[in-house]
This record gives C-alpha cells, structure tokens and sequence, in this order.
C-alpha cells in the first residue's frame, strides 16, 4: 500500500479522462485537503455561496476546465448530486 495522496476521486465507471456526466463532459475531482475548507466557509461567509457547491468548484474541472459555483446552478441535477457525492465522501 503506497503512502501517496490520491490525485483523483475515481467513481466506478470513470473512464482515464475523468467521470462522465449526463451532456458528455468529463468530472475530475481531486481530494480535499483543509484549504479548501476554509476557502468555501470564506466563499459562503462573503458571496453568498452554498458551502457543498463551493467545495464542487474548488475541487472539480470539468473537460480539464475549472469551473465556478454558478455553472453548478445550471447543471441537471443528477449529475449535480452526483459531484455532491463525490466532494462529501472524499
């Protein structure tokens, strides 16, 4: 067993580029570490942001691409709850 940090969360049917969502894109999502922690209470504290969806855009790109708490408003909810899973159980 390797004493290694995960780059990545995989989920069950991740391909090598990452997690597919329901329009195509890929998901990766890297492990939480502290920063970002505080990073999303910061970002719920002063815009107004909900926590979970603040840690989803810390720690996800979607096709190689960051991405912020809003687009996360626009994403079908299936694949919204499915980064919410993602992000909470790592």
């Amino acid at each position: 067993m390797s004493n290694k940090p995960k780059t990545e969360i995989v989920a069950p049917d991740a391909t090598p580029g990452g997690i597919p969502l329901s329009d195509g894109r890929l998901a990766v999502v890297v492990p939480a570490l502290g920063r970002h922690i505080r990073q999303a209470r910061r970002m719920q504290t002063e815009a107004g942001h909900d926590f979970l969806f603040a840690m989803i855009a810390q720690l996800t790109t979607l096709d190689g691409k960051p991405i912020v708490v809003e687009e996360l408003d626009d994403m079908p909810a299936r694949d919204v709850a499915r980064l919410q899973g993602l992000v909470e159980g790592n």
